[in-house]
């Protein structure tokens, strides 16, 4: 009896232990402090590019530079709207892969969607006071047509002109977003983006642009009743803590991050004749536009968010 109480008492204690340690180890697993962080357990390459995608299909952007003011503008304004809505029904080829930007440059007589921002921008290709003008991929020598002092119906000859588009492109651009969020009392978006470099050779002097272009038309001051779309309201060229949006060097397949805080002016004021189909935007019915350039100014890829353009027809 004395035996069994023994090797009862011994049995008793080791159960005891054992039943410690679970409990010790099933703390250290509640607790808070030793619980891994998910992003550590994250592998670092789910962020790189694929080895095996060496370029991805293109989206093209057409600049077009005009003024309310301008007696040219409209009439170049209508030869881009099967393009701003991706008509079909025309026969244009790769239509879809377009996205149409307006920015209203600098000009002699009254623009209220003229933006400083813009105006600097245009300066570099000397198109302030010369409009119209449009830019396709940020070089239309690359197409044949002239940089500047084109004529008007030279606007089709650069985007009838299939043949030489670059269908791909090694720069991807990602909208995180899930990271995109509006705040309507400052009218503004935060946001972060990517760009990652799919190619075999790295990608020097990379600059990013982003617009902020109203899906919405509106109505010009000379024209009277003719609409003007896809107004660009902000262009940005740095990021949330005010610096630019470049890379010297994009490696071959790596790639790079920036947060963005995109404020535009409130536009209620801007509209010449008001319409309940064509009347401000909030910050939230923008299309976010990203484009980057290389260090030719050639423009690589963009990525195109929200882009709706309401069709007046």
């Amino acid at each position: 009896m004395k035996q069994n109480n023994k090797t009862n008492l011994i049995f008793g204690m080791a159960l005891a232990m054992l039943a410690a340690g679970v409990l010790s180890c099933s703390q250290i697993l509640d607790d808070p402090l030793n619980v891994r962080d998910p992003a550590d357990t994250l592998d670092i390459q789910t962020n790189q590019p694929d080895d095996t995608v060496k370029s991805i299909q293109r989206k093209n952007i057409v600049e077009s530079f005009g003024h309310f003011s301008c007696p040219s503008c409209p009439e170049a304004e209508t030869k881009l709207i099967p393009y701003i809505h991706h008509d079909t029904s025309l026969g244009i080829p790769h239509v879809e892969s377009f996205v149409v930007i307006n920015y209203h440059a600098d000009f002699s007589g009254p623009d209220p969607w003229v933006d400083p921002e813009v105006v600097a921008y245009a300066e570099i290709y000397g198109y302030n006071n010369t409009l119209p003008q449009i830019k396709l991929n940020g070089s239309n020598a690359r197409y044949g047509v002239p940089e500047k002092g084109f004529k008007v119906d030279e606007y089709e000859s650069l985007l009838s002109n299939q043949d030489n588009y670059d269908q791909n492109t090694p720069l991807q651009i990602t909208l995180d977003t899930s990271s995109l969020s509006y705040d309507t009392a400052a009218n503004s978006a935060a946001f972060n983006f990517s760009a990652a470099n799919l190619s075999d050779t790295a990608l020097s002097q990379l600059t990013f642009y982003i617009t902020a272009a109203k899906n919405k038309p509106v109505f010009g001051i000379i024209t009277g009743e003719f609409l003007w779309e896809v107004i660009v309201v902000k262009l940005l060229q740095t990021d949330k803590d005010g610096r630019t949006l470049s890379v010297a060097s994009l490696d071959s397949k790596a790639s790079t991050g920036f947060s963005v805080l995109l404020t535009v002016p409130d536009e209620a004021k801007k509209h010449i004749k008001p319409h309940p189909d064509y009347g401000p935007e909030k910050i939230s019915d923008y299309s976010i536009i990203i484009f980057c350039k290389d260090e030719s100014g050639f423009i690589l890829n963009t990525l195109a968010h929200n882009y709706n353009p309401v069709s007046h027809e």
